[in-house]
């Protein structure tokens, strides 16, 4: 077992603390949340994919959703994965979460599989791959399927490649936000696979 006091403790320590604590971090919590909740309808029974565990928030929010059958959490950092499966055990998260410690550009077994995939945060721009990851991710959606992508807009040409790459592979975007707010530009985009 994972040291859980470290792990808890690093969330708030000097590094990553004054971060996830300030009320711009809580903002976007809160705004990524809502626009999942007034933008998205799933089935019950549905398979989600999440890609980037980072702190793990958003994985969380998702396994404990009622119509949620499956999660599985991609991270190329296996530390970040065996942190986080150690935080679920911990607090007894009874629901079926698969942490995988991969290359996301390494997991074709996926593709087709989900209901849902959402990529949060910085992913795509870590991965210095944005238009490979953002394909891949859109591969491991069923037809129908939904995609989540939400990130701190860097002020290139994200919007325009996103809309491109939607263009070429039959994805269709369906809502599009850009907030403002607290000093940093977040944009929300719900996209379909058609």
């Amino acid at each position: 077992m994972r040291d859980i006091p470290r792990i808890y403790g690093e969330q708030y320590g000097p590094e990553a603390g004054p971060w996830n604590l300030s009320l711009e971090s809580k903002y976007l919590e809160y705004a990524i949340t809502r626009f999942f909740e007034e933008n998205f309808t799933l089935a019950e029974g549905a398979r989600a994919c999440n890609v980037g565990i980072g702190a793990g928030y958003w994985d969380r929010y998702l396994s404990y959703r009622p119509e949620i059958s499956e999660l599985v959490s991609v991270d190329i950092d296996p530390d970040i994965c065996a942190d986080f499966k150690a935080c679920l055990e911990n607090e007894g998260n009874p629901n079926p979460v698969t942490v995988l410690p991969k290359d996301v550009m390494d997991c074709g077994e996926l593709r087709g599989r989900f209901d849902l995939v959402t990529m949060i945060g910085s992913t795509m721009r870590e991965a210095g791959k944005f238009s490979a990851v953002l394909l891949q991710g859109f591969s491991f959606l069923k037809p129908g399927g939904q995609f989540y992508y939400q990130s701190l807009y860097d002020g290139g040409g994200e919007k325009a490649v996103v809309e491109r790459l939607c263009a070429e592979r039959g994805m269709r975007v369906e809502r599009y936000e850009r907030d403002d707010s607290y000093g940093r530009t977040a944009v929300y985009w719900k996209l379909t696979a058609e």
